[in-house]
């Protein structure tokens, strides 16, 4: 029988399952084409630290949360 673990954020990756179900996507990627349509590139990570890492590599500002003052792909 199929294992299935339903979990939110960085730890989703923690467990094995043979189903990934991936929740608001649809807010993400209406965001991500909206920003790619007004010439932005985006380099996607599922793991924050990572991309701060990337980011500061690059000399490049990564989006953040609503609430915390920066880029965001959800703004108010």
């Amino acid at each position: 029988m199929p294992k299935l673990h339903v979990e939110w954020g960085e730890r989703a990756f923690d467990h094995e399952a043979n189903t990934a179900i991936i929740v608001d996507c649809l807010s993400f990627s209406s965001a991500l084409t909206v920003a790619c349509a007004r010439g932005a590139i985006v380099y996607p990570f599922s793991l924050r630290a990572g991309a701060k890492r990337f980011a500061n590599a690059m000399g490049i500002p990564v989006v953040g949360k609503r609430n915390e003052g920066t880029l965001s792909l959800s703004p108010p």
